[in-house]
């Protein structure tokens, strides 16, 4: 199953919000799913979880995408951040931005229950200073006789969401909140004008960067891979608030693998360095990253694809313990349970049965041309088994 990488993004998701990681998945997922996922699936029970999104807004408006969040490291191409806007930011989410900038992630950060625009932007001012890298608001909110809002800063209007955010009505911005917008619209265009020639051209002579524009060069921004920029949102997880624009957000602003720097490994016949590419005519190179042990499919290896097409029944090398087989099954992994596959692409997270011996940080590739993926961050616990009565065909 081939899926266009360009609208790919895997992304590892860090809270500090009393709710947790799993919860927050699971609020997630609700928006995309709707009351379709009510009271079936799982949460976070396995170290991967596919679905699709097609944003409203942004430069991918009206394009199907698939996101996978992943919990490890090296799997992942960007990261979101999800912080309490009611008792500030803790040191641990500090600490795993602080390491996700060593690392050169591109992040997006979602500020939850914030209480106002003051409070959201002292949060990014904040965050700016802590990670010396500029944050812009690119949705801040607003309240107003109907409830709270929240703004589009880059399509300058005020969105009521409809469906739990699947469904959205545009107002024009309110005029008290005009001369806020404007500010930080013009710090969006400022901070995107450093990476991008198109809007520092246009900003040189005052002319007025549209959406579609600005949201592409902010993309660019968030991607650079030095003093990168990191588009801060709001809303609330609980009333599901903005969950739909995090949603595009992470479409828009986040990179697909093709546009992160390849996997660099060592080719162990010729002992030299080898870059992998995100590929599909490459040859195959995976990760494994994880294992788990499901009632039904027995052990399950999961794989992020660096390069190549990953297939069932083809022979491939596991390195750096030197053995040969081949996949049996591959699988994705959803909120309602695995989808079978013929195959993967690159940049695909997928499982797999097959090779029960596979640890995590070893590599599987092509016979032809071998490869060994030095791993950067230390293995996640395994997992005994994934919940009973959640597979898909």
């Amino acid at each position: 199953m081939q899926r266009d990488i360009a609208c790919l993004r895997n992304i590892g998701i860090r809270s500090s919000v009393d709710v947790g990681v799993s919860a927050c998945l699971a609020r997630i997922v609700d928006v995309v799913d709707g009351a379709r996922s009510a009271g079936r699936g799982r949460a976070h029970a396995v170290p991967a979880i596919t679905f699709g999104w097609t944003p409203l807004s942004g430069w991918l408006a009206g394009e199907a995408t698939s996101t996978t969040l992943v919990e490890d490291d090296d799997a992942l191409d960007g990261a979101l951040f999800i912080l309490d806007g009611a008792r500030g930011t803790a040191e641990s989410a500090e600490a795993a931005l602080r390491a996700a900038r060593a690392r050169k992630t591109p992040c997006v950060a979602f500020i939850d229950d914030v209480g106002d625009v003051a409070d959201l932007e002292a949060m990014a001012a904040a965050l700016e200073q802590e990670l010396l890298s500029p944050s812009v608001l690119v949705h801040v909110p607003w309240r107003d006789d109907d409830g709270v809002h929240v703004i589009d800063v880059l399509e300058q209007r005020l969105v009521l969401e409809r469906e739990g955010g699947r469904a959205r009505e545009l107002r024009h911005v309110p005029p008290g909140a005009r001369h806020v917008v404007a500010r930080m619209r013009r710090r969006i265009v400022e901070a995107c004008a450093e990476h991008d020639e198109t809007v520092r051209g246009a900003s040189a002579v005052g002319i007025d960067v549209g959406a579609y524009e600005l949201a592409r060069a902010l993309r660019k921004a968030t991607s650079a891979r030095e003093a990168s920029v990191i588009p801060v949102t709001c809303g609330s997880l609980r009333a599901r608030r903005g969950v739909g624009l995090l949603l595009d957000a992470l479409a828009s602003y986040l990179p697909s693998p093709a546009e992160r720097p390849p996997a660099l490994g060592s080719d162990p016949r010729r002992g030299v360095a080898v870059a992998r590419f995100a590929r599909g005519a490459d040859a195959v190179s995976a990760r494994a990253f994880a294992s788990t042990d499901d009632r039904e499919l027995g052990r399950l290896t999961w794989l992020r694809v660096q390069s190549g097409t990953l297939r069932t029944r083809e022979p491939l090398l596991v390195l750096p313990s030197d053995r040969r087989g081949a996949l049996e099954q591959l699988f994705i992994s959803s909120r309602g349970g695995f989808e079978r596959i013929e195959e993967a692409g690159p940049g695909s997270v997928v499982c797999a049965t097959g090779f029960p011996e596979v640890s995590a940080g070893e590599t599987l590739s092509d016979p032809r041309a071998p490869v060994v993926f030095a791993r950067t961050s230390a293995p996640g616990p395994k997992r005994r088994s994934t919940p009973a009565g959640t597979h898909a065909t």
